[in-house]
């Protein structure tokens, strides 16, 4: 049984939940079925990371993407990219309407140059069928459905205090706590 997470939703982490690789983290779950889930952790910036560092042969990108994110502890060497353009290209798909995973850097130039949101993810976070479901009936993520607005206009370091705190009215004092995440 898949319950009532869906692909398109955000995975907030309980406060209590003392996994280092999820501690107050905001997860994009972008694909959710039987066989397994995968998503980005969204508000983990790797500072070490610049992209122009990265993809020097795409001088571009440090206009498109003032950040790289560490998208989660599975495949920490492969990149990702979230955008706000329909998906192009075979890799693509669209998460939510102004929310699409995927895209080579082609098909990411032209989606900056229209004028789109990027951000780029090294990792990601992968659970195994029926893993993602055990951990939300045992309470340890609370969920909301993803927007582009929330994904795009929230600043990166208030994202898991306001959608705690939109989530459960008991946590409604962390949107309010200065300089926490």
């Amino acid at each position: 049984m898949i319950g009532s997470v869906k692909a398109g939703d955000f995975l907030l982490a309980r406060p209590e939940l003392l996994d280092p690789n999820f501690d107050s983290s905001v997860v994009l779950l972008c694909e959710h079925s039987e066989n397994g889930s995968f998503g980005l952790v969204l508000n983990r910036p790797i500072d070490a990371l610049a992209p122009a560092t990265m993809l020097p042969e795409s001088p571009w990108i440090s206009s498109a993407c003032a950040k790289i994110f560490w998208g989660g502890p599975v495949q920490e060497t492969r990149m990702h990219a979230l955008h706000s353009a329909p998906p192009t290209g075979d890799d693509a798909m669209l998460i939510r309407p102004g929310i699409s995973f995927g895209g080579d850097l082609e098909a990411l130039e032209d989606i900056h140059s229209a004028g789109h949101h990027i951000r780029l993810f090294m990792g990601y976070s992968g659970w195994d069928g029926g893993q993602l479901q055990a951990e939300l009936d045992q309470g340890t993520w609370m969920t909301t459905p993803a927007t582009e607005e929330l994904l795009w206009s929230t600043p990166i370091e208030k994202l898991w205090r306001r959608l705690v705190g939109d989530a459960d009215p008991q946590m409604k004092w962390l949107d309010a706590e200065p300089g926490c995440n």
